[in-house]
């Protein structure tokens, strides 16, 4: 296994239909030297969590809960942007944002 190195981010907003906003990030990865260099794209969308923790108020017996919220990017392996590789940068990007538009049904 080659080892990849992040060559370009780009971080955009989808409008959902709910009248919230999903957050994306592609990075295009290349691997490989020379003629041999090709590039591959992997989604990650970011998500939000709320979980119950202890608070750092209460000590010892009878322990009090309080939330929180965190975000946290996650991989979307499920639009399959990061199945195929290519020999240019800007084909791998182009190809990533023309399946992830089809998926999400956007002009």
């Amino acid at each position: 296994m080659q080892p990849s190195k992040v060559v370009e981010v780009l971080e955009f907003l989808v409008p959902a239909a709910d009248g919230e906003e999903l957050l994306f990030r592609l990075e295009v990865l290349a691997h490989g030297t020379g003629k041999a260099r090709r590039y591959r794209c992997r989604l990650y969308r970011l998500e939000s969590f709320r979980f119950r923790v202890p608070s750092s108020k209460s000590g010892g017996r009878g322990r009090k809960w309080e939330e929180a919220d965190y975000r946290s990017w996650v991989v979307d392996d499920g639009l399959g942007v990061d199945l195929l590789s290519y020999p240019s940068m800007a084909k791998a990007r182009n190809a990533a944002v023309r399946t992830l538009k089809t998926q999400l049904g956007l002009p």
